[in-house]
């Protein structure tokens, strides 16, 4: 089973990356490098993105 990214499963969610920012406490350019590089994101922003697009956990953590 193919896992979608944190930016597939937000554009799933029809959210953008300044809500998404927004939701997280982060300006829009920390919330643009967790997309693009998810291994630097700190664990309690990860359970942060994760409830807040309604995913597993793991599918922030474990992307590869």
């Amino acid at each position: 089973k193919m896992k979608l990214t944190i930016k597939e499963w937000r554009r799933v969610k029809n959210i953008s990356q300044e809500k998404m920012a927004e939701l997280c406490g982060v300006h829009v350019n920390t919330y643009r490098t967790w997309e693009d590089d998810p291994e630097n994101i700190k664990i309690g922003k990860a359970v942060l993105i994760s409830e807040k697009l309604e995913i597993p956990l793991e599918d922030i953590l474990f992307t590869k």
